[in-house]
């Protein structure tokens, strides 16, 4: 009797940093390898609406970060326009996670809230707890929340059917190096489908850039694959905190 062979399908953001794992796995027997781009983050050109929230940005009461990307070009912007960074002492800050707290702990700045889970339902508990506040008493707060473009999340939704002032701050837009593995509604389509079986992830960075590419959180978008992590403790981390079950890629 012939030996039955099973193909597991692993997919891995085609980066640099994967290069020699990617190697790995096209050597390796029973492995079908599917690479999705390489993302690219860019900062959105301002407009004066925008100009308009950095001259009165301490009238808000919050800034949210859902992700390092949205620290890293926030902060590029006030640095432009020559703003003082101890002025944002005077906000409360959310961090959804390790990763985007350590990025604003490099540059000297405290995130009041870090939830343990970075679904909407948990951060909003979070604030909740945090403010001793009901339900309805989000009356009159003001929350900003710089992200990517097409970013969507339930959290606005909550905290503004609750009477809180919610603004979506565009600071970055994703765009991919290339569509080698074909396009991103194949992929998506992909992982909706049950496709694949395993999702490798590298650093933190990767895992925000899956949740922006496809609008879907990753718990939802990996629902039917096991998670593994390349060695990056932070990502192993930020995997956590999405709700997901990640173990660490067995060296051989």
């Amino acid at each position: 009797m012939s030996e039955i062979i099973l193909e597991r399908t692993v997919a891995i953001f085609a980066s640099e940093q994967n290069k020699k794992l990617v190697a790995r796995l096209r050597a390796e027997g029973g492995v079908k390898l599917i690479e999705f781009p390489a993302v690219i983050a860019e900062a959105v050109e301002s407009n004066a609406p925008n100009e308009e929230i950095f001259v009165n940005l301490t009238d808000f009461d919050w800034l949210i970060f859902p992700d390092v990307f949205a620290v890293e070009f926030f902060l590029e912007r006030l640095a432009e326009r020559g703003f003082d960074l101890f002025a944002l002492d005077e906000l409360r800050v959310c961090a959804l996670g390790e990763a985007v707290a350590d990025r604003l702990r490099f540059v000297q700045l405290h995130a009041d809230i870090i939830p343990h889970r970075t679904d909407a339902v948990n951060v909003f508990s979070a604030l909740a707890d945090y403010l001793s506040l009901e339900a309805a008493e989000f009356i009159n707060l003001r929350f900003l929340l710089p992200a990517e473009i097409s970013y969507s999340s339930p959290l606005g939704e909550m905290l503004g059917a609750r009477g809180a002032s919610v603004r979506h701050f565009p600071v970055y837009r994703l765009g991919v190096e290339n569509q080698a593995s074909g396009g991103l509604s194949r992929l998506e389509a992909l992982l909706a489908g049950g496709a694949i079986d395993e999702f490798i992830f590298a650093t933190a960075a990767e895992a925000f850039d899956l949740e922006n590419l496809f609008r879907r959180d990753l718990k939802t978008l990996l629902a039917d694959a096991s998670v593994s992590v390349s060695g990056d403790e932070v990502a192993f981390q930020t995997l956590r905190e999405r709700g997901l079950r990640p173990l660490y890629l067995t060296k051989k």
